[in-house]
């Protein structure tokens, strides 16, 4: 029989209740689970505390393991929630001086000093450097180097111990590797020795008997790689007879427990907790998925990278939306960049200088697709397909029965990232991931944003022309979520000399000159169509969502200046030939001008002039006040597809 069918035999008979399966468990696993442990803590008395305490959640537990082949990954998980919450209790991880833990260790560990290479690299001081290295690191961070490059588990069984999904498990990795990079470095270690380092760490950490038994350098590059498939070598178990006090404690839990039946409880790691909330208690979501390259040169379907988002709805997922977005390549080999967008400013992190740039705009896909989000409606996301001409083959969604939303997707598309899932997570962001703060040293601050958008808000003027009648108008804009409370957006659009629109906090209005009221309209009705980037998104984006969810077609496509965006807006489905033209300045996040058209007709136009100075109410940007009025709200219209068809004024 070999190891594997032995462990697997002796796990499914610890888990009817047989005795000498759970001490035979229990003595078998007790140096590997102590040496992860170790690794995580680096506490040697706090090591020996919190392995038999795993050891006793096992032996208590151990009849509720329902998938025997995951014996491990379910006993690192034990293990990890011990060890948080020791620190939880503690409010806080011990401090210990990198001298002094090194000093601790080399007296516990003397027996190194009779391995000939491991005196030379003592004396080069190279031992000591990678230790106190590895002490610098999050201890999430060795717990997962440690699964990874000592402990034999996959992506999988390390996402089953973490509690999350294959693709944070591979970004945790990774985070991980390259802060250990970076430590290293610190203390003049070069990059090409991770591996050395780590098997110097890997082979430091374990009892003097077992380190006798393993190679010089347990740790292989495969170990290090992140891309799919890469598998794992340099498993360092061994055996070791369990101490006689936790043996006689697991004896008296046998006894008391014999003949009970499993029931799951709080103290259960393995048993799943499933809350999936109603669409209306939905406030952040997360995921990630893989872009297709735009650049028409791309040969193959090659992904241009990976990209975790994060995304938070202070007001429901209907409402505006704060994010966080993460860019690797397709194999999360390497961070290249990282975009955040918060309720104060828009900022990108430029991997490598390790600058942060503080611009105007929002993130809008440079090959010009819609941007979605996975609580689009199907209806929604089938139009905007339609219109870009996206292939319905090689990607299956799922969504969830209840709220509508998406809960999984695979991606086929790619050559580089075959078969790409995605699990779209619910209610589980947290709220500090959206502050200021980045994985990568800040080497400089450059903060490129106009007087407006430093402000967080503008006014704005609109003047023009459609069919002969004069259209000025007069409008504040908040950038940001931070800023829509305290200056919320407002406009006042007069037509001809016949036609007044409204739209404030207090509901939209249709009015006469004279001040008759004509239609209500609830607020942010005539918002639509113009840009609301308070709401989460780039401009170009907001015009084209606020069309599609009217089922009005469009075509976006760069201006000859290659740096506006030109997007068409037309009524295909009733044959309408009145097209709408925007111009958007893609690095401000702001319309320019208006073009309405007939055919080959140019029928009117109209020019935005935003205030970059006007940071005051005056007589001229006052925010209106809505009339009092007992006419029902009317809920469906796209305004500004009814003004170009001239139906406003009929």
């Amino acid at each position: 029989m070999s190891n594997d069918q032995t462990w697997n035999v002796k796990v499914e008979q610890a888990s009817k209740g047989d005795e000498e399966s759970v001490t035979w468990l229990t003595g078998q696993s007790q140096e590997k689970v102590r040496a992860y442990i170790y690794r995580v803590t680096l506490d040697n008395d706090l090591s020996d505390d919190l392995t038999q305490e795993t050891l006793l959640q096992m032996v208590k537990s151990i009849r509720n393991l329902n998938e025997k082949e995951n014996f491990w990954p379910w006993m690192y998980r034990i293990a990890q929630s011990k060890v948080q919450e020791h620190y939880r209790n503690r409010q806080k991880e011990t401090s210990i001086a990198g001298d002094s833990f090194y000093k601790d260790l080399m007296a516990r560990r003397g027996d190194v000093y009779q391995d000939e290479s491991v005196r030379e690299l003592i004396q080069q001081d190279l031992l000591k450097k990678v230790m106190i290295a590895m002490k610098e690191l999050k201890q999430k961070h060795r717990a997962i180097l440690s699964l990874r490059c000592f402990d034999n588990l996959s992506y999988a069984e390390i996402a089953d111990t973490f509690d999350c999904n294959e693709v944070t498990a591979r970004i945790l990795f990774y985070r991980a590797r390259k802060a250990l990079r970076k430590k290293l470095s610190n203390h003049g270690i070069s990059r090409n020795m991770m591996i050395m380092s780590l098997g110097l760490f890997g082979r430091l950490t374990l009892s003097p008997e077992v380190s006798k038994s393993i190679s010089d350098n347990p740790v292989s590059k495969v170990s290090l790689e992140v891309g799919p498939g890469a598998t794992i070598l340099g498993n360092v178990f061994s055996k070791k007879t369990i101490a006689v006090s936790v043996a006689a404690i697991i004896a008296l839990i046998l006894i008391l427990n014999r003949g009970s039946s499993p029931s799951p409880s709080a103290d259960n790691p393995m048993i799943p907790t499933l809350n999936l909330p109603f669409r209306n208690e939905i406030s952040s979501f997360y995921f990630t998925v893989q872009v297709l390259d735009g650049d028409p040169n791309a040969e193959g379907s090659l992904s241009k990278g990976a990209f975790e988002r994060w995304f938070y709805f202070p007001e429901g997922v209907e409402g505006p939306s704060l994010m966080r977005m993460q860019r690797y390549t397709p194999d999360f080999s390497e961070m290249q960049c990282e975009w955040l967008e918060n309720e104060r400013a828009n900022y990108y992190f430029e991997n490598g200088p390790d600058i942060v740039h503080i611009i105007n705009c929002r993130v809008a896909w440079s090959n010009l697709k819609v941007r979605r989000l996975p609580s689009d409606s199907q209806e929604l996301i089938d139009f905007i397909r339609m219109v870009e001409g996206e292939p319905e083959l090689d990607r299956d969604y799922y969504r969830d029965t209840k709220t509508g939303m998406m809960a999984k997707s695979i991606d086929k598309r790619f050559e580089n990232a075959a078969y790409y899932e995605t699990e779209y997570e619910y209610n589980k962001v947290p709220l500090d991931t959206y502050e200021y703060k980045w994985h990568e040293p800040v080497n400089d601050v450059v903060d490129e944003r106009d007087e407006m958008h430093k402000r967080g808000w503008a006014y704005f003027r609109i003047e023009g022309e459609l069919d002969g009648n004069k259209i000025t108008g007069r409008a504040r804009i908040p950038f940001f979520y931070g800023t829509c409370k305290e200056y919320p957006a407002w406009l006042s659009l007069n037509i001809g000399n016949e036609l007044e629109l409204i739209d404030c906090s207090g509901g939209a209005q249709m009015r006469h000159a004279n001040g008759n009221v004509i239609a209500t309209y609830p607020a942010g009705t005539f918002l639509k169509g113009l840009a609301r980037t308070w709401m989460g998104m780039h401009v170009a984006d907001t015009i084209r969502r606020d069309a599609a969810e009217k089922r009005i077609w469009f075509f976006s496509e760069w201006h000859e200046n290659e740096e506006d965006v030109v997007i068409t807006l037309f009524d295909k489905e009733n044959n309408s030939d009145t097209n709408i033209i925007y111009t958007v300045s893609y690095e401000n996040d702001i319309i320019e001008n208006i073009i309405f058209t007939s055919g080959q007709d140019i029928k009117g136009s109209l020019e935005f002039t935003y205030i970059q100075d006007l940071d005051k109410e005056t007589p001229e940007f006052k925010e209106p006040v809505i009339t009092k009025s007992s006419i029902p709200e009317n809920h469906d219209t796209l305004w500004i597809m009814d003004l170009a068809e001239g139906k406003l004024l009929e």
